[in-house]
């Protein structure tokens, strides 16, 4: 899915999440929504090292749409946004990923440190 997000885009790869169907994606990746929300995770942390944060945005935004209720999947988007020094996008995908879990520390202090970064 990561390939073809990168080559073809979003769009392209959920088309190809819905013919295959929720089982044989979870059985393409060698596992359950849990193993897959941390491969598409870990390949845009890979794309984000590398400086090609535009594509792991899209990456990130397809986890989301997967995996909504992934207060990780919300985390890492806006982390991604935050590189890219989209305040208002991270923002909002920090509050998402809080209200998914009010425990997340690293969202509410990112929200601080927005604030300070806006104009």
């Amino acid at each position: 899915v990561a390939d073809i997000i990168e080559t073809d885009g979003v769009g392209a790869a959920g088309e190809y999440c819905m013919r295959l169907g929720e089982a044989d994606v979870f059985a393409w990746c060698g596992g359950g929504p849990g193993d897959v929300a941390r491969r598409v995770n870990t390949r845009g942390y890979e794309l984000m090292a590398a400086g090609e944060l535009e594509t792991a945005q899209t990456l990130f935004e397809f986890n989301t749409l997967l995996f909504p209720q992934s207060a990780n999947a919300w985390d890492s988007l806006a982390e991604c946004c935050f590189n890219l020094e989209h305040y208002d996008e991270s923002a909002e995908y920090y509050e998402k990923s809080l209200e998914l879990d009010p425990g997340n520390t690293n969202a509410a202090d990112m929200l601080v440190e927005i604030g300070r970064r806006r104009p």
